[in-house]
């Protein structure tokens, strides 16, 4: 008798649920220095304006747009007269012929391209001028493949996959390296792709540790919870590709841009609750959802916060 009223004193203890924030997520280092760049900038006085989303990371972006960043698309500079503005070049970086333009035209540059992306693009230019063709490991049409095949369209192309590789000029070497958030090991197929079938190859592992090294600290985590909420832009490939390895680990992962998006039916029966993101989501973000999170639990039982210190 005194087993079961234990049980059943058991059975109506409030169930705990526990609410802990990924400490690798965040802000990557190229994206935390473009947007300290544009936040100095405003704080002088200075109209500063992005050519393009400076991060895929919608609330982000209207964040800094209430700051008084404009945005601004390359076919506008000249009808918008935005000369009289300071240009921010995003992380991702431009073509080198669009950058020489903008100066020629007169523009004020403030670099916020990712010193990973700069050190990338300068390895493209040398190679090129040594007369190598350059494989870029990456998404043809992401920005920052954009802008690195721009240092030197006449030799650079991007491929993702071995298969892509294609026909390569057997009397010119090779250079290969990679988009900086591209997975280690698709860099590694196509670069062993290569040497199979070229004689004369040189290559640089360009991806970014501070990102490609998330990968494996993510799995981590999604397999240490029983719920993942991820939380990042929709137009962001850093953001769709960590979520789908979050994905694969843990089954009941989801993606949401703001904290509006969770459903009380994705926290049931859980008791420990994992909150992470992307290279572009910032940590406030995270918090957001964190602290939403504990309101949608409260009426599943009593809520007990875990949140890193980020």
């Amino acid at each position: 008798m005194e087993s079961l009223e234990a049980a059943l004193k058991e059975a109506k203890k409030p169930r705990q649920i526990a609410v802990e924030i990924d400490e690798s997520a965040g802000f990557c280092p190229g994206v935390r220095r473009a947007i300290q760049v544009a936040e100095e900038a405003m704080r002088s006085g200075a109209r500063v304006a992005v050519l393009g989303e400076l991060i895929h990371n919608r609330r982000e972006v209207e964040r800094l747009r209430s700051l008084g960043l404009e945005v601004i698309e390359d076919e506008q500079l000249d009808r918008n007269s935005q000369r009289a503005c300071r240009l921010l070049i995003r992380t991702h970086g431009l073509p080198l012929a669009v950058r020489e333009r903008l100066e020629r035209d007169g523009f004020e540059i403030l670099d916020g391209t990712c010193p990973v992306v700069q050190r990338s693009q300068k390895l493209v230019r040398q190679f090129a001028a040594r007369g190598y063709q350059v494989l870029i490991v990456g998404k043809p049409n992401h920005a920052e493949v954009v802008a690195l095949i721009g240092q030197a369209p006449d030799a650079a192309r991007a491929v993702l996959d071995p298969e892509g590789v294609g026909e390569l000029d057997p009397s010119r070497p090779v250079f290969v390296l990679a988009q900086s958030t591209v997975d280690p090991s698709r860099f590694r197929a196509v670069l062993e792709q290569v040497r199979a079938i070229h004689p004369r190859v040189e290559f640089r592992d360009t991806t970014c540790r501070a990102v490609t090294g998330r990968y494996e600290a993510l799995r981590r985590f999604a397999s240490e919870h029983d719920v993942v909420i991820f939380v990042g832009g929709k137009n962001s490939s850093n953001t769709s590709q960590l979520f789908r390895i979050c994905q694969s680990v843990n089954p009941r992962s989801y993606w949401v841009e703001s904290p509006e998006e969770i459903s009380e039916d994705w926290l049931l029966d859980a008791e420990r609750v994992g909150v992470s993101g992307s290279a572009s989501t910032p940590y406030w973000q995270l918090e957001e959802v964190a602290r939403y999170i504990q309101i949608k639990a409260q009426p599943l039982g009593e809520y007990k916060e875990v949140t890193s210190n980020g």
